[in-house]
């Protein structure tokens, strides 16, 4: 997470496969919030599917917040 490249392909694959999930995480993280924007205005709002599964897990347990899409 120092690496901003890294950190704009975990956002870019969150976004592309987990919209909503992403959305969600971003409303509580203000970095989040403007990398989700950025993304979104980018892609013009496209993305693959909805993940609803992801957000359930994350309000299940609040402390949980994976950002590595390849551990949803």
């Amino acid at each position: 997470m120092t690496n901003p490249f890294e950190d704009f392909a975990e956002c870019f694959n969150l976004y592309i496969n987990n919209q909503n999930f992403f959305k969600f995480i971003a409303s509580k993280n203000r970095n989040l919030a403007q990398n989700y924007n950025f993304i979104a205005t980018l892609l013009q709002g496209q993305y693959l599917e909805k993940n609803t599964k992801a957000i359930s897990l994350v309000k299940e347990n609040s402390i949980r917040r994976p950002r590595d899409t390849t551990k949803l």
